[in-house]
């Protein structure tokens, strides 16, 4: 391709931005064979040949479709012809109870972790797109989400020691698409994108209904981004609540009750909750019922354990 358009010159720049300040000597992309995530190994290719960066792509495999040991290997033949050096990884743990989805998703990013920890790579690019913003936004609605749900996935997040980087979270799918027809570049469907009893696809065909109300992609991720500012807010009014109302003694927090009383109730539910995953060194802290109980047990100086952190009503909000 000769002649750089200025939609391409776009996608490139939204890759070098998701970099621009924290530019890692190696990173890795993971690619699925699908629409979004060749796109993205196209870009990000021609972004590391150009600052000089070591780029692997990483494929898992879930084991749950003949094909996917096939798609694996397309994605490692496209690899190659971009000098991009790839892996497989494979998942053999669905016990064919819960859901299935969800517990892919999980392995599927365990096992990127495991493997990027152990070549000593500490960020991997992900290829989900505004219409992947959207659609979890209809599927936490569903769920009665609050304010943190609903502002979606974030554009870049430390879990498991790994930074994950979404470089193309404003980009639609179609534009990724038409970025590799010009490119003449095939890229594999999952037949599973048209399984309707997964709730992803059910909210993807929910949009296109609301799309005659005029809620659209674009409506979605302007509410998202406005969501976003209110979380900002309450970030902010909770951190100046935790300092007037928690201590911190070797490990412990001790809280204030009086003070903490003082304090709006979603202020409330938010410090402890932002508390009890600081404690337990998880990725999210809880939610719900059982947020709520252990609140009331605060306020009503019992004990109580959530999230493996054990509550001392008399003397110690946690420990």
């Amino acid at each position: 391709m000769s002649e750089v358009t200025p939609k391409q010159a776009m996608l490139k720049h939204f890759v070098a931005t998701a970099f621009a300040y924290d530019k890692p000597d190696q990173l890795a992309v993971a690619v699925s064979g699908g629409g979004d995530s060749m796109a993205l190994l196209h870009l990000m290719a021609e972004w590391a040949e150009e600052e000089k960066i070591r780029l692997w792509a990483v494929t898992v495999n879930h084991g749950l479709r003949p094909e996917a040991a096939q798609e694996a290997r397309f994605v490692s033949e496209v690899a190659q012809q971009l000098q991009v050096k790839h892996t497989t990884l494979t998942w053999s743990g669905w016990s064919g109870q819960g859901n299935l989805q969800d517990a892919a998703r999980r392995a599927r990013y365990r096992l990127m972790a495991d493997w990027a920890k152990a070549q000593g790579i500490n960020t991997i690019a992900l290829a989900h797109t505004a219409d992947d913003q959207a659609e979890t936004f209809f599927m936490r609605l569903a769920r009665a989400s609050g304010i943190d749900g609903l502002t979606g996935m974030q554009r870049r997040r430390v879990s498991d020691g790994i930074t994950w980087v979404r470089p193309l979270l404003m980009q639609e799918r179609f534009e990724l698409r038409q970025y590799l027809r010009d490119l003449r570049q095939p890229w594999i469907d999952d037949p599973s994108n048209d399984n309707e009893a997964f709730d992803r696809i059910k909210a993807r065909r929910a949009m296109e209904e609301l799309s005659t109300l005029g809620i659209d992609i674009h409506v979605v991720g302007r509410v998202m981004d406005h969501l976003g500012q209110v979380r900002s807010a309450l970030d902010f009014a909770t951190h100046d609540h935790a300092l007037d109302c928690v201590s911190e003694d070797r490990g412990d927090l001790i809280l204030n009750r009086r003070r903490f009383a003082e304090g709006a109730p979603e202020i409330n539910r938010r410090l402890v909750a932002h508390a009890l995953r600081w404690i337990a060194s998880a990725d999210y802290g809880p939610r719900g019922m059982k947020l709520q109980e252990f609140l009331s047990a605060m306020m009503r100086g019992r004990d109580a354990t959530l999230h493996g952190v054990r509550l001392l009503g008399a003397k110690r909000a946690f420990d």
